[in-house]
């Protein structure tokens, strides 16, 4: 029982410190049980935002998620084929054209979130990017989550 405790006050801690909002890698790479996920999970004191995305139920969400968190979920519900991963990818870029809105963070974590799924590559934003004049800004970032 105390093992259990100890590990859901680390859960706790580290859900805290990240704002409210952590990865399930994230948690997992920092010694955080799966086990302690889905108990806290099932307690309701962490709730699933998007897949492999969990928000501490205490913590209020911030608004500057909520363009996201929407988007991505619309693009969950409608998994058919290649329409799927164009609505994603315009979705992405569209988080970078108003990134100075939502948050940098948000548009980087949109487009980890796209890219740790491998459905996408550079070349499929980089079509929308120059449609939404943001080549320029998400590139560097492609590179550097590509290589």
């Amino acid at each position: 029982v105390k093992f259990i405790q100890s590990q859901e006050n680390k859960a706790l801690s580290f859900f805290r410190k990240r704002g409210g909002i952590v990865r399930t890698s994230d948690a997992l790479s920092h010694g955080i049980y799966p086990h302690t996920l889905y108990e806290m999970r099932k307690e309701g004191r962490i709730e699933p935002l998007v897949r492999g995305i969990n928000h501490l139920v205490e913590v209020p969400l911030p608004q500057r998620y909520e363009l996201i968190i929407v988007s991505m979920l619309k693009m969950e519900e409608r998994r058919v084929g290649k329409e799927c991963r164009i609505g994603v990818e315009k979705t992405v870029v569209d988080c970078f054209k108003y990134r100075n809105k939502i948050g940098l963070d948000v548009a980087l974590e949109s487009l980890r979130l796209c890219m740790d799924r491998k459905k996408s590559k550079p070349a499929d934003f980089l079509k929308f990017a120059r449609i939404s004049r943001v080549k320029n800004i998400i590139s560097p970032y492609l590179e550097a989550m590509y290589e």
